[in-house]
């Protein structure tokens, strides 16, 4: 059994937040996703790295803007390294500094001063979790999900880094809810909809009620209840008419599919863990599936298919294999 070392983890979380407050690339936020993912004690380091840093930073503005500009007078290199360095040690500080009434952004000469902006990371790692965010509104993560929440008095800004995320929304005119997926930034107008970002930076926005539009860019996409948008990163959207019950089956622990790839369909269920499926032979994956199935069955969904298509499953250490009927 490994043992995770506290102040590697405290150190990596300081470097996550020195590249944060820099600006994280697309694959950054993919980086930073996989990071938080890879164990409930990496979102707790981050979380905890937050909380101190927020700490810290009731020390006064000022204080923070002098070791700051102390850090990064060295040369380029050694300025992050220095900047990463004075971060760690302020966490260890901070701890010892007292309470904070909400959370902290990471510079806070750009935060505004009337109120502390509540700045959160949510992670589902092992099953699908509900969440209140603090204005009210309702998120349900998928599993594997990792999303940034950063609200101001200004706006609601939510950065999906991975995962899926199903959005009750609160009703607050004087604060649009912002989500941010890969490159494009979904603005609610009052709304219940799900927005999912895979490993591939492909995003995908369905509207169950109300309107969205998505930013991608100079264009602007606004979807109607019952559409779906979907894109890659860096490249315009398409959307199509879809059943949002039948899409956002996965609230419910099912996937719904209906005339959909078989290698297609593979691809999700294995997504949400289990035995893996393998399809064995260049044919079968183009056949179409129709059916709710449970998510948390593989061997059951691969039994399912080999009872309406002529296909056998073996089953071995290494995973579910779907192949051609002998």
């Amino acid at each position: 059994m490994n043992v995770i070392d506290p102040s590697q983890l405290r150190d990596e979380a300081a470097d996550w937040l020195v590249r944060r407050d820099a600006g994280l690339s697309t694959s950054d936020e993919k980086a930073l996703a996989d990071w938080l993912a890879a164990s409930p004690a990496h979102a707790r380091a981050w979380e905890q790295a937050l909380t101190d840093w927020a700490r810290f930073d009731q020390v006064g503005g000022d204080l923070f803007e002098v070791m700051r500009a102390q850090a990064l007078a060295a040369k380029p290199e050694p300025a992050q390294a220095a900047w990463r360095g004075l971060i760690a040690a302020s966490l260890v500080a901070a701890a010892v500094l007292g309470g904070v009434m909400g959370w902290r952004h990471l510079s806070p000469s750009r935060a505004p001063q009337q109120a502390s902006p509540v700045v959160q990371m949510l992670a589902a790692h092992t099953q699908r979790t509900d969440r209140r965010l603090p204005d009210g509104t309702l998120a349900t993560l998928d599993r594997n999900t990792v999303i940034e929440i950063r609200f101001d008095e200004t706006a609601r800004r939510v950065t999906v880094l991975d995962g899926q995320v199903y959005f009750d929304v609160a009703a607050v005119k004087a604060r649009p809810f912002l989500v941010r997926a890969s490159d494009k930034t979904v603005t609610d107008i009052g709304t219940r909809f799900s927005v999912r970002r895979d490993p591939a930076g492909l995003v995908t926005v369905t509207l169950q009620d109300g309107a969205v539009s998505i930013g991608e860019g100079a264009r602007t996409v606004t979807l109607r209840p019952g559409e779906q948008y979907q894109a890659p990163t860096g490249a315009a959207g398409s959307v199509k008419p879809v059943d949002p019950d039948r899409a956002m089956a996965w609230r419910y622990g099912y996937l719904e599919f209906r005339q959909t790839r078989l290698d297609e369909a593979v691809a999700e269920i294995n997504r949400y863990g289990g035995p893996p499926i393998r399809l064995m032979g260049s044919r079968i994956g183009a056949l179409p599936i129709s059916g709710r199935f449970p998510i948390d069955d593989a061997r059951g969904f691969a039994d399912a298919i080999a009872a309406i298509h002529p296909l056998e499953v073996d089953q071995d250490k290494t995973g579910i294999i779907l192949r051609p009927a002998r």
